[in-house]
């Protein structure tokens, strides 16, 4: 596969981890706060509990896939192709309205943080240009920016609340008498784990995650870091404006940012954290926007891999993982072409009978001679796909209310409950699916 079409899961877990702080910054601590109070802080401690069970369910889920995989093949193993691109297409419109509500968020955040009076309109439109050069190019210089800023986003917060610790007030965070309430708690933490629906969205990547299957060690130390950060600004904006303040606040943690001070000589570092944090909202739209593009791809053209049922099949398709377009040496044109027409570069878009049996889970028939299972192709950028996309999200961006308490139900309300819907919603209903097919059975074995 040519590298510039895949990351590492390295690179993977960097750009989830950086994409999760623009939505983790604008809903908490403030929601946390109105809905639990001086208990807010718990919601990170408790939240680690339905997002293990969200990770089981995922891990089900995807025990039918084969090695590559992404959330559209899921779809295609246990709906069809036409529900599955039905499917994708639903969650490539959410990602590019999700795109330009971020995109609207940004600006907003700029203007009430760093310039006053400005107009949203001109950040929504630069925003979407920028990403959109992003997301025309290569998902690996993403993840290699996100390796680089991982480190700097996640030693902000930790720095912000160990500078304003000794002006806070812990009282604020001990339980009201009577205690807690329960359900406020369990829905705060079911706010924390939505967030992570991030990784979700980032799933469909499928065979641009070029080396190997996820191990725990992978994703724990980083998901448990989150969850730190998340527990720091809480409790530091509970113990510095306390809950009732920070439930009113916009963004509280910029607020305990332009609280900063180091014996009187450095002040007000909030403008510098709202530009750092820009990077990571630049990230977290443009693969969003990569991804919208790659799912329409698989609408238009079908998924991008295809089983090798033949030695020339096999060949070519190695060819062009190698990157390579030209057929190999002692191989066939078909074959090639074979490989293009679901990768959406050319050629038959059906494919032949051996090819859609071994692309839904089956083994191919009995005249598949030399069948050497699932070879994907390289997921490569379209770049009028990704322009499209960009425009798009610019279009939804601009449209969105002006009013700040019809763009603050928006942010709380409808947004939050759409990405539970697709997050976890949509797959729970597959679950059962997955469940009674049971797991991909192995080479050699009987379906």
């Amino acid at each position: 596969m040519n590298n510039a079409d895949t990351i590492t899961k390295r690179q993977f877990v960097a750009l989830v981890f950086v994409s999760l702080l623009p939505p983790l910054i604008r809903r908490f601590p403030r929601l946390l706060a109105a809905l639990a109070g001086r208990s807010a802080w718990i919601a990170a401690v408790l939240a680690a509990l339905p997002l293990s069970i969200a990770v089981m369910g995922f891990r089900l889920l995807y025990r039918r896939a084969a090695p590559g995989s992404g959330f559209p093949e899921i779809l295609t193993a246990l709906l069809g192709s036409a529900a599955a691109k039905r499917v994708t297409g639903l969650y490539s419109l959410w990602m590019l309205f999700y795109a330009g509500f971020l995109l609207r968020s940004g600006g907003l955040r700029f203007v009430s943080t760093v310039y006053p009076g400005a107009s949203t309109g001109v950040f929504v439109l630069s925003g979407a240009l920028v990403c959109a050069c992003a997301a025309s190019g290569s998902l690996r210089a993403l993840g290699r920016c996100a390796m680089i800023l991982r480190p700097l986003l996640a030693a902000i917060p930790v720095l912000v609340f160990l500078l304003t610790v000794k002006d806070a007030d812990f009282r604020l965070l001990l339980p009201v008498p009577g205690g807690a309430d329960p359900g406020a708690l369990a829905l705060s933490a079911l706010r924390v784990t939505n967030i992570f629906g991030v990784a979700v969205y980032f799933s469909f990547f499928g065979s641009a995650i070029g080396d190997g299957p996820f191990r725990r060690r992978d994703y724990l130390p980083w998901t448990a870091a989150v969850l730190g950060i998340t527990f720091l600004i809480t409790a530091g904006a509970l113990g510095l404006f306390g809950p009732e303040l920070t439930a009113r606040m916009n963004h509280p943690f910029f607020m305990l940012a332009r609280d900063v001070s180091v014996l009187g000589a450095l002040e007000r570092v909030e403008p510098a954290a709202i530009a750092v944090w820009v990077f990571a909202d630049f990230l977290l739209v443009s693969t969003l926007l990569w991804t919208a593009a790659q799912n329409l791809r698989f609408c238009l053209y079908g998924p991008p891999c295809e089983a090798a049922s033949s030695p020339a099949g096999a060949a070519a398709a190695r060819a062009e993982a190698a990157g390579n377009t030209a057929p190999p040496a002692g191989g066939t044109d078909a074959g090639h072409s074979e490989v293009h027409s679901r990768a959406g570069l050319g050629g038959d878009a059906a494919g032949n009978g051996d090819t859609a049996e071994s692309a839904a889970g089956r083994r191919p028939r009995s005249g598949a001679a030399g069948h050497t299972g699932k070879v994907f192709a390289p997921r490569r950028s379209v770049p009028w796909l990704s322009a499209l996309c960009a425009a798009l999200a610019a279009l939804a961006g601009t449209l969105l209310p002006e009013d700040a308490a019809a763009f603050a139900w928006l942010s709380d309300t409808l947004v939050p409950v759409l990405s539970a819907v697709f997050v976890f919603g949509l797959p729970a209903l597959l679950l059962p699916l997955s469940l009674l097919r049971g797991p991909r059975p192995g080479p050699g074995q009987k379906h």
